[in-house]
C-alpha cells in the first residue's frame, strides 16, 4: 500500500486505517478469501516444506525492527538451515496467477518480505503460493534481502507516519478502488453546507467533465462497430475477415443467483421459457490463423 502496488488497498485507505477513521467493511468475498487463505495456510506450509526438503517453523505474531517500532512484519514462518530464513504462503485465486505461472512473483508481495527480511534480520526469504483453478500447482520462489530496498521500505514507513498519521493529514487521492470506498466511509453523508475550494481542483473539475464526455463517445463507438459486425454475422456462429481475423458470436445463457433461485421455484415448463428469454449472444474475437 505503502508504495502504491498493492491490490488491497491504497495509501489513503491505510491512513485511514492507522487514524482510526471510519473504513469501508470487508465484502463477504474478501471475508471469505481470507477465512480460505488462513485454512490453508498450514497445508501451504506443509507442501513448501516438501518441496524445498527443508523443516518450517509456523509463527504468527507481530515482530518489530530493532530501533524502528513503526516498522513491523508478521512472517508465516522461519525455514531453518545452515541460516535462517523467513517465510510466507500465499493461496492464489485464478484470476491472480498469471505473474505466478511466468515465474514471478508479484511486487507486492516481494515488498512484504523484504519488510520481513528487514524486521527479521533474516538475509533470504522463501514465498509459496498455492495456485488454485485449473492450475493445481505449488510454486516456491527464494528471494535474497536487498539492502538498498530495505532502507527505501524504512524511509518511506518514516515518511508515511510523521507526515501523514502523526500530522493527522490525508494522503492525496489516487485512482485506487479502496480510495473511493475509503472516502465513501469517512464521509457518508452529505452536511448541507457550502465551502470554498482551491483553483488547483479547478483542473480536476475540468479534466473529470472531459473523461466522462470522451467515455461516452468511446461508449457509443463500441456501441455502433459492434452492432455492426453483429448484424454482418447474423445468424452465423463464426465469421472470418480478410486479414485471418476470427469473430465469434455465440449463444451464451444467463441464469445465476437470486434470479436462477427464482426459476427454481417454478414450473419446470416456465423455467424453460424463462432461460430461453435470458440467452444472449456474446461477441468475440478469435486469433488470426
Amino acid at each position: 500500500m505503502l508504495f502504491g502496488v498493492s491490490p488491497y488497498g491504497s495509501l489513503l485507505s491505510l491512513w485511514a486505517d492507522k487514524t482510526g477513521r471510519e473504513t469501508a467493511p470487508r465484502t463477504a468475498q474478501a471475508e471469505m478469501s481470507m477465512r480460505v487463505g488462513r485454512e490453508l495456510e498450514a497445508l501451504v506450509c506443509m507442501l513448501a516444506s516438501e518441496e524445498i526438503g527443508l523443516p518450517i517453523e509456523r509463527w504468527s505474531e507481530s515482530l518489530v525492527m530493532p530501533g524502528h517500532p513503526r516498522v513491523r512484519a508478521t512472517p508465516d514462518g522461519f525455514i531453518h538451515a545452515a541460516t535462517r530464513g523467513c517465510f510466507d504462503a500465499k493461496v492464489v485465486g485464478q484470476h491472480n496467477m498469471a505473474e505466478w505461472l511466468d515465474g514471478v512473483v508479484p511486487l507486492d508481495y516481494q515488498l512484504q518480505l523484504q519488510q520481513q527480511m528487514l524486521v527479521t534480520g533474516c538475509t533470504w526469504a522463501i514465498i509459496a503460493g498455492l495456485l488454485l483453478g485449473s492450475a493445481r500447482q505449488l510454486v516456491c520462489k527464494r528471494i535474497e534481502f536487498d539492502p538498498e530496498l530495505g532502507q527505501l521500505i524504512v524511509d518511506r514507513i518514516e515518511w508515511f507516519w510523521s507526515t501523514h498519521v502523526e500530522a493527522d493529514v490525508a494522503p492525496e487521492a489516487d485512482d485506487h478502488p479502496s480510495t473511493a470506498a475509503a472516502i465513501a466511509a469517512m464521509h457518508p453523508h452529505d452536511s448541507k453546507i457550502l465551502i470554498q475550494l482551491g483553483r488547483p481542483l479547478e483542473h480536476a473539475k475540468d479534466d473529470w467533465l472531459q473523461a466522462k464526455a470522451e467515455m461516452s463517445a468511446l461508449k457509443k463507438r463500441i456501441a455502433l462497430r459492434e452492432n455492426q459486425l453483429c448484424l454482418a454475422l447474423a445468424d452465423a456462429t463464426w465469421g472470418e475477415l480478410p486479414d485471418g481475423t476470427g469473430l465469434s458470436l455465440k449463444t451464451q445463457r444467463h441464469a445465476s443467483g437470486s434470479t436462477f433461485r427464482v426459476l427454481r421455484q417454478m414450473a419446470p415448463k416456465a423455467v424453460a421459457v424463462a432461460r430461453r428469454e435470458s440467452d444472449m449472444r456474446i461477441a468475440d474475437i478469435m486469433k488470426a490463423h
